[in-house]
C-alpha cells in the first residue's frame, strides 16, 4: 500500500511500479492515470466509486495501467458501498483495443477510509479470475483510500484461488511514501517512462 502522508496533492512522478514481494507480478501504472483517479476521488467526496483497469501485460506477469475509468452511469455509489454499472463500457474497450489495450482489473475508492479489499472484493476479483467471459486469468485490484489531505493505495492480483499484494518499489516524487506496512523504511528510487 503507497502511502502519501501530509500532502494534498499527488507527488510528481513519472510512473508507480509495484511487485509481490517475490517480484513475480508486478504492475506499472501511469503518472496521468493516477492523477486522474484523484481527481475522480475528490469528485466522489463521501461516496465510493470506481471503474475498470485499462491496460495491457508487458510480459507474462507484468502489467501496464494505462487508463482508469470513470464509473459507468449505470453505476450504484454509496457511502460504504459501489456496484459498478456497465453502461459504454463495450465501447471504452473498443477504443482501447484498438491501441491495444485492454480490460486488466477493476479499481475503486473507499472514501476517508483505508484501501483494504472487503471480503465482498475479494469475492468478485477470484471470480473474475475463474471466468471466460471477461478474458482476464490474473485480473488486477486498485483501492484507493483517504481524502484529498491523505492519499493511500492497496494493489493486488488475484488468481482463481490466491491473492497477491503488491507493493511500491519506486517512484519519482518530492514527498515522502510508504507501503503502509508497520516498520517500514521510506522507498527511494525512480523509474522512467517506458521502463
Amino acid at each position: 500500500m503507497m502511502r502519501l502522508k501530509g500532502t494534498k496533492r499527488l507527488p510528481p512522478m513519472t510512473n508507480a511500479f509495484f511487485c509481490d514481494t517475490d517480484h513475480y507480478y508486478c504492475v506499472r501504472i501511469a503518472e496521468r492515470t493516477l492523477r486522474h483517479a484523484e481527481h475522480l476521488c475528490e469528485e466522489a467526496g463521501i461516496k465510493e466509486t470506481g471503474g475498470i483497469i485499462i491496460g495491457h501485460y508487458e510480459d507474462e506477469h507484468s502489467a501496464f495501467v494505462n487508463e482508469l475509468s470513470n464509473p459507468p452511469s449505470d453505476s450504484i455509489r454509496r457511502k460504504a458501498d459501489f456496484f459498478r454499472g456497465a453502461k459504454n463500457l463495450r465501447k471504452l474497450l473498443e477504443k482501447a483495443h484498438r491501441r491495444g489495450d485492454y480490460y486488466i482489473g477493476e479499481w475503486h475508492f473507499h472514501p476517508n477510509s483505508s484501501p483494504c479489499p472487503s471480503s465482498a472484493d475479494k469475492k468478485q476479483m477470484h471470480a473474475f479470475a475463474r471466468t471466460t467471459e471477461i478474458k482476464c486469468s490474473e485480473p488486477i485490484l486498485i483501492i484507493f483510500g483517504g481524502n484529498k489531505n491523505h492519499w493511500t493505495i492497496d494493489v493486488m492480483v488475484f488468481t482463481a484461488n490466491h491473492e497477491y499484494h503488491l507493493f511500491c518499489q519506486s517512484v519519482r516524487r518530492s514527498a515522502p511514501i510508504r507501503n503502509g506496512k508497520a516498520g517500514t523504511q521510506p522507498l527511494t528510487g525512480t523509474i522512467s517512462p517506458g521502463s
